[in-house]
């Protein structure tokens, strides 16, 4: 789906959850293949894994979406990222409150 060996930007990762988010919500198996990638960074991952997190209830991602050829960078990367976001999903007071004192200097 990238069409490269990277995934860098956030528009790429939106445009990686485009194609997920109809297949996984019609209830379709997707399975992400890393092959050949070799550096994808944290605003992709969030535009991508991050909302699915929001987006389906964490049943529904591990019965529907599969990762393979995954390196451990990758893998140890994808999972602070899902760690992060379901985390937030649950938990939104410390993030808050991290952004409105990081926004009114306090």
């Amino acid at each position: 789906m990238l069409g490269k060996d990277t995934g860098i930007s956030t528009d790429e990762g939106e445009r990686i959850y485009n194609v997920l988010y109809p297949l996984l919500q019609a209830g379709e198996k997707v399975e992400l293949d890393f092959q050949d990638i070799t550096l994808l960074t944290t605003p992709f991952l969030h535009a991508v894994a991050g909302k699915l997190i929001h987006a389906f209830k964490a049943e529904e991602l591990e019965e529907n979406l599969s990762y393979r050829n995954t390196s451990p960078k990758i893998e140890a990367r994808l999972q602070k990222i899902l760690e992060t976001s379901h985390t937030h999903l649950h938990h939104p007071e410390p993030f808050d409150l991290c952004a409105h004192k990081a926004f009114n200097g306090e």
